[in-house]
């Protein structure tokens, strides 16, 4: 990440920025991320529906991610995500419960939503979680094919 970084700097020294912030305690995903989250859903909710994406991948050395992404222009834009340890793509339903959860305190009470997935939790599940607006289902690639 440092070495990408485009800075004029030394790279050690951007290694040690980059270390430090990401060992500070009080550098989190609430305080830095998620104000631009929820205004980027916001934004994007009040032209249309949401269109939303759950996918589960190996990342880094032995880790796994469950990331829940807003699509716009062809584009995946990480919203909430969970890692943990492990070798397998496989979380349980609880986790993905947690994760739309905090999702459904960022979406706008009336926006709709089209969630996408491919596998994972039962879709009873997630409609009685989003209550507040309506919610699509999409099991393809093509989430714009879907009406609400």
């Amino acid at each position: 990440m440092a070495r990408k970084a485009p800075d004029q700097t030394k790279v050690e020294s951007r290694v040690k920025r980059f270390r430090r912030c990401v060992q500070n305690e009080q550098v989190n995903q609430e305080t830095y991320f998620l104000p631009f989250a929820e205004m980027l859903l916001a934004s994007l909710g009040s032209t249309g529906p949401l269109v939303l994406a759950m996918d589960g991948s190996e990342v880094g050395r032995h880790c796994l991610a469950l990331m829940v992404s807003v699509i716009y222009q062809k584009r995946a834009l990480p919203v909430a995500w969970v890692v943990v340890e492990g070798s397998k793509v496989n979380f349980p339903e609880q986790t993905h419960l947690e994760l739309l959860d905090q999702v459904q305190a960022m979406v706008p009470s009336d926006t709709d939503v089209i969630f996408c997935r491919r596998w994972g939790v039962r879709w009873t599940a997630i409609t009685g979680g989003y209550h507040r607006g309506r919610v699509a289902l999409c099991l393809s690639d093509r989430p714009q094919s879907l009406a609400l």
